[in-house]
């Protein structure tokens, strides 16, 4: 994120600011410590798609 922001862009999580792909011209998805639950996995497809 520090080199984002030292390039200019403006950092918004989606976690804070909800998810709209196309407002966002870089999407980083990071990996849990944990595994995704499927659940989990579907509602991200779900925003994605």
């Amino acid at each position: 994120m520090t080199i984002l922001y030292s390039k200019g862009y403006e950092v918004a999580y989606a976690s804070e600011v909800g998810f709209t792909p196309q407002n966002y011209a870089i999407v980083i998805l990071s990996i849990p410590l944990q595994a995704y639950t499927p659940t989990e996995i579907a509602a991200l497809n779900s925003q994605l798609s």
